[in-house]
């Protein structure tokens, strides 16, 4: 008899421990849906504000970190990302605003595919307005998530109907 109800009680405590882990389990995921959704807010949020403190925060402190223009010109490192931005939010008279498209988070890494709108009030003596397709990947790091990929592709303008 109290064999049998010594084994119940540890079947019943096996699985109140599954359940709790699985619990914790699921809880942890969506809190990391929810880290990674804040560091691409932080992220393009920094950029729409020329905040150059808060994009620092969701960039690696120092190592890889690639950058491709709509010009096809490429920087490797995170120094180069930075020092690229901080002169480029240190500029007046653009505004840029986006769109998140599309976003997918795995255990260890994050991309979001963005639409941004780039404006500048006098390009040359005219306006100038450029929309582009953003590809952001992101690793997930001790520090959080981490911005490790940026390529930006110009959206050709479409034709005039005439």
């Amino acid at each position: 008899m109290y064999h049998r109800n010594a084994t119940r009680i540890v079947r019943t405590l096996i699985i109140c421990f599954l359940t709790l882990a699985l619990a914790a389990q699921l809880h942890a995921a969506d809190a990391d849906d929810s880290s990674f959704d804040k560091a691409l807010e932080k992220h393009l949020a920094a950029v729409r504000d020329k905040n150059f403190d808060n994009l620092v925060a969701t960039l690696p402190d120092k190592g890889e970190l690639i950058l491709i223009l709509p010009s096809g010109q490429k920087s490797d490192t995170a120094e180069a990302y930075k020092t690229m931005h901080k002169s480029w939010f240190a500029q007046s008279g653009w505004t840029m605003k986006h769109e998140v498209l599309k976003k997918h988070r795995s255990q260890g890494m994050g991309y979001a595919l963005v639409k941004s709108d780039y404006h500048e009030a006098d390009r040359g003596g005219k306006p100038y307005h450029n929309q582009l397709f953003v590809s952001l990947i992101f690793r997930r790091t001790e520090k959080g998530w981490v911005l490790v990929f940026d390529q930006c592709t110009k959206i050709p303008a479409e034709p005039s109907k005439g």
